[in-house]
């Protein structure tokens, strides 16, 4: 019988140990930059046959911080969408908060995103019934869950 166990341990500040027991039986990678990601993203691509081109397209985010208000502008006139809103939410707060979320605020149809985002924690709580779960794909309910519990931690 064959197991493939996986467990990942997320170092989040400066200094911080971690331990590994079984050193010769592990592979372990470390991902300390946003480049490291992206050059995984596409080693990954080109195993799994995908099209590297359109991988490729979405280098910007690797360089987004040295980006000018004007390229960055452009990037998100061109690329808009949930991944590229989450990004932002996550790693440029100011443009978020500058240019994107009055952008979701106005859309006429929101999703699960789209509410937390808004940080709509009503909205996403209503998604997030058991009756809907099997339509949320993992990021969705993930992110979810994240609005939830900070709500939740707040109350």
């Amino acid at each position: 019988m064959y197991t493939d166990t996986r467990y990942t341990v997320s170092l989040k500040e400066e200094g911080q140990r971690a331990s590994v027991c079984d050193l010769d039986n592990t592979k372990y990678s470390i991902i300390s930059s946003l480049s490291d990601v992206y050059t995984i993203q596409k080693l990954l691509a080109g195993y799994n046959n995908l099209d590297i081109k359109e991988l490729e397209k979405w280098e910007f985010i690797v360089r987004w911080g040295s980006l000018s208000q004007a390229e960055k502008l452009e990037k998100y006139e061109e690329f808009q969408g949930h991944e590229l809103n989450v990004f932002l939410y996550f790693k440029d707060v100011d443009f978020f908060s500058q240019y994107v979320s009055s952008h979701i605020e106005h859309k006429s149809s929101k999703e699960l995103v789209d509410y937390f985002l808004l940080g709509d924690s009503e909205k996403v709580k209503n998604l997030m019934t058991v009756q809907n779960l099997e339509r949320l794909n993992p990021l969705e309910i993930a992110l979810g869950v994240l609005l939830l519990k900070s709500s939740d931690s707040k109350n």
